[in-house]
């Protein structure tokens, strides 16, 4: 892809894997880079294979996903235009399917063009990226302590004991009466078809749940072996249902062919990816042939899938 001018800012990339680039610069951090890009540091890590506990090096060129979520289609005066510099073939039709359906009449507005035709070479705006200041990281000062009065009268008053803090409760899942003896309650206790139970618990590697990110296993999965080869795989999906992943953001898929245990990303046709573990092989159920892959349903509601039957695309290291 041929390289615009240096006060542009240009998409990288194909339609299912978008990027644009950031040099690193003095005391920057994926901590800073994603308060600028409005990313969780974590997606960022896990995009670049990262170890999110190391330093950045200066100068280190750094890849920032690009998705629906922030490659908006909506022109304002705080929004940065991000182009596509045109290839051999391209149109505004072909450039509208590749680019979150943004419509052709908004790349004509953006761009001022009179028609569908573009030319080899030509910068064109697909979206725009609300990008904020670049910072680094300083350690703040603690506030001073108050003076504590010495006024008071009445020396045997006991001290304040503070209330525990409110904790969320956790939600709580629904479970199954198991006393009933009756065929009906018998038969809902068994899985459905495409159900696999819960998986054992993994061993706590620091991770907290935070919305937006690629999940529990985002860490393993940017800590794959040196020399591995990533692999990618894209096909029909479909889910499973499972408790897992909901709070824990531990997500889990069924596909052949690949080891057990193995950590993959599962990217949607949104954009949007999340990182899931391999349970096993798929199992013999209802609409199973010609499947690549069967995720958690916990997986597909963060995806935003709805569809019983979906395109995925599948990467991991091997």
């Amino acid at each position: 892809m041929k390289v615009s001018a240096q006060d542009k800012i240009q998409v990288m990339g194909n339609f299912s894997d978008m990027y644009i680039g950031h040099t690193v610069t003095d005391g920057e951090s994926l901590q800073s880079l994603g308060k600028q890009y409005s990313l969780p540091p974590a997606k960022i890590a896990s995009y670049n294979q990262l170890n999110p506990a190391a330093p950045l090096p200066k100068n280190k060129r750094i890849k920032i996903p690009l998705s629906k979520d922030n490659l908006l289609q909506q022109k304002s005066s705080s929004a940065t235009p991000v182009y596509y510099v045109v290839e051999k073939g391209d149109d505004l039709n072909r450039l509208s399917q590749s680019y979150n359906m943004v419509s052709i009449n908004k790349l004509k507005d953006w761009n001022d063009l009179k028609s569908d035709a573009v030319k080899e070479g030509q910068s064109i705006i697909i979206g725009f990226m609300k990008i904020g200041k670049s910072t680094t990281d300083k350690k703040e000062t603690p506030p001073k302590p108050e003076p504590v009065s010495d006024n008071t009268t009445n020396k045997s008053q006991p001290p304040l004991v503070k209330a525990p803090e409110k904790k969320d409760p956790d939600i709580a899942i629904p479970k199954t009466n198991k006393t009933s003896n009756s065929p009906a309650v018998k038969e809902s206790q068994k899985l459905e078809e495409n159900t696999v139970p819960e998986t054992k618990k993994e061993p706590a590697n620091g991770y907290i749940p935070k919305e937006g990110d690629e999940g529990y296993f985002a860490l393993a999965y940017s800590q794959h072996t040196t020399g591995q080869l990533k692999q990618f795989h894209s096909g029909d999906g479909a889910s499973f249902k499972t408790i897992s992943g909901w709070t824990d953001r531990k997500y889990y898929i069924l596909m052949n062919d690949v080891p057990v245990g193995t950590v993959v990303r599962l990217t949607g046709v949104s954009n949007k990816s999340v990182c899931a573990k391999v349970l096993g092989p798929l199992q013999e159920a209802k609409g199973a042939p010609g499947l690549l892959v069967r995720i958690s349903n916990a997986a597909a509601s963060v995806l935003g899938i709805t569809d019983p039957k979906f395109p995925i695309t599948v990467t991991y290291f091997e």
